[in-house]
């Protein structure tokens, strides 16, 4: 795979994982012969690249091969693989809701990490195919100085009164996992009832929910319909006016790792595996402002996740039919 390696380690070494877990000797040797892990991930280059740096400094000689991508080019990529008959990853990182295509073909194995007893049983799964690693909390946002706390909207329904019709209410044009969410709590009928009185509020459809934040932020629009909390409270930070209100149950659709099957370095793996899951590198996710999933280590601040029930999605849903209900139901894509 176009990487060197140093050729000798003694067995002495010890590799501790944060959380007190020692790998054993066997799977060090087994892990050192093959020398390399590859990570399909999506998080941002700059934070995998840090945590490939940190994995690698801890953990001589293995080195981190990583593709960064986004959920779906991830999900085709890996697909596209194993149609073709092979397997080049090792461990694959992505939201809950687009590693239910890849279990449902068998794209995955199990592995009980023996750091999964530090997550709540939302951010996994009973058999060990997946597990959380940060959080994606989804939040109605809003602009405090033109908005509020007392009014503010405590729910979505709340977005229906008229106080928030014309143009008042941003919302992310791919909202799909609160989409999914909405049919999960409600129900279909009472969903598509929802959007079509949400659609007479004429909210306006933007990309991308930092854009949204700062959007509301600025004024341009009094709320929004879901943001990232985490993002709100970076925006907080600075000395803008924009709060967030956790509706009940708060959707969450937190990024998960997998071991693939079939992975070219399976003891790698496991151990990079670890590391993820691993105060350390929850530490490192608490750091660059994102939640962190495993319960030992609370998001900066707290208020992000501590004490909120939260809604997580069930990988088994087919989110393209997510995908194309959503469409419909707002439509967009029609002439």
């Amino acid at each position: 795979m176009g990487f060197r390696f140093l050729t000798t380690i003694t067995l002495a070494t010890l590799w501790i994982l944060a959380g007190g877990e020692t790998v054993p000797a066997q799977d060090i040797e087994k892990a050192r012969q093959e020398g390399v892990v590859v990570w399909y991930t999506n998080l941002n280059v700059d934070a995998s690249q840090g945590i490939a740096q940190a994995f690698e400094k801890k953990n001589p000689p293995l080195k981190v091969k990583l593709y960064r991508a986004g959920n779906s080019s991830l999900s085709t990529r890996i697909l596209a693989e194993a149609q073709a008959g092979r397997t080049e990853n090792d461990v694959t990182d992505m939201t809950l809701t687009f590693i239910g295509g890849l279990l449902q073909k068998g794209l995955a194995v199990p592995y009980n990490s023996p750091q999964r007893r530090f997550f709540r049983d939302e951010f996994k799964d009973k058999e060990g195919f997946w597990t959380g690693t940060t959080v994606q909390a989804s939040v109605i946002g809003y602009n405090t100085r033109l908005v509020s706390a007392k009014d503010a909207p405590k729910s979505y329904d709340d977005l229906l009164l008229p106080r928030w019709r014309g143009r008042k209410i941003t919302m992310e044009a791919e909202a799909y996992e609160w989409f999914q969410a909405m049919l999960a709590l409600k129900g279909s009928g009472k969903t598509l009832e929802f959007i079509r009185n949400l659609r007479a509020q004429q909210p306006a459809f933007n990309r991308g929910r930092t854009l949204q934040a700062q959007l509301v932020a600025a004024g341009e629009y009094e709320v929004a319909l879901e943001l990232f909390n985490y993002r709100v409270e970076v925006l907080k930070s600075q000395g803008a006016p924009i709060d967030w209100v956790a509706p009940n149950p708060m959707v969450t659709n937190p990024s998960v790792v997998s071991l693939a099957a079939r992975a070219p370095h399976p003891n790698a793996g496991k151990i990079f595996i670890d590391f993820l899951l691993s105060a350390e590198n929850a530490a490192l996710i608490r750091q660059a402002g994102r939640i962190p999933a495993r319960s030992d280590v609370e998001p900066n601040p707290p208020r992000l996740l501590k004490g909120l029930p939260v809604w997580v999605p069930d990988p088994q849903d087919d989110i393209n039919k997510v995908i194309a209900l959503y469409n419909e139901a707002f439509g967009i894509g029609r002439k």
